[in-house]
């Protein structure tokens, strides 16, 4: 029982948090067409929402 709790002490000791990135939000303006290629290109690549494809897209540049 006592190798147990210190297997455990020791896992507790070796993890490391990530860091977590903090969300901002942001405002912008795009056309209603815009928005709509947007909506359909995000719902065909599946994503939940077009805030989560565009992340994607910031975030392969």
């Amino acid at each position: 029982m006592k190798d147990n709790k210190k297997d455990a002490v020791a896992f507790l000791k070796n993890i490391s948090r990530k860091e977590v990135e903090r969300k901002r939000s942001v405002t912008f303006s795009i056309t209603e067409s815009q928005l709509k290629k947007m909506d359909t290109a995000a719902r065909k690549n599946g994503f939940k929402n077009r805030s989560e494809f565009l992340a994607s897209i910031i975030d392969a540049i």
